[in-house]
């Protein structure tokens, strides 16, 4: 990737927002077979996570309060991590669900 296609490239991630994010993952869902749970971590954006439709592969999100205030977000397959790091309020991402915690389930 050339200098110009990089900063096409990047306005173009400058000018996403939400729509768009959950757009991109509804079609990468559509496109992929077999079992996943994904997780992305997108610069300005926040956590979005996303779990196959037949929900072969286990995929949670839990919360905790920040030490320096707001709230910390972790994506995992078990619960059992979120708690062991001092985070509650599990919530599964159901089958074929995606997710921003920060603007929640879809």
């Amino acid at each position: 990737m050339g200098l110009p296609s990089l900063h096409k490239s990047l306005m173009l991630i400058a000018s996403i927002n939400e729509e768009d994010i959950f757009t991109a993952m509804k079609t990468t869902m559509a496109s992929c077979r077999g079992a996943y749970a994904c997780v992305a971590m997108l610069a300005g954006f926040g956590l979005i996570a996303f779990r196959d439709p037949n929900g072969i592969r286990p995929l949670g999100i839990a919360t905790r309060q920040g030490q320096r205030g707001g709230t910390d977000y972790l994506a995992a397959s078990e619960s059992v991590v979120a708690q062991g790091l001092g985070f509650s309020d599990w919530q599964d991402v159901k089958n074929g669900q995606y997710t921003c915690p920060i603007t929640g389930l879809r």
